[in-house]
């Protein structure tokens, strides 16, 4: 995540790219997984 931050010359965006993979990791998870949201839950998806 820092490097595609600092590639796009932004390196302070790294927080909002992790988030972003995150968020796309788990929206995209095949049904029956299980992914940690943001404030440390646990879902299934």
């Amino acid at each position: 995540y820092r490097e595609i931050a600092r590639a796009n010359g932004h390196p302070e965006w790294e927080p909002e790219i992790r988030a972003t993979f995150a968020r796309v990791w788990a929206e995209e998870a095949r049904p029956g997984y299980w992914y940690q949201d943001a404030q440390g839950r646990w879902h299934r998806r």
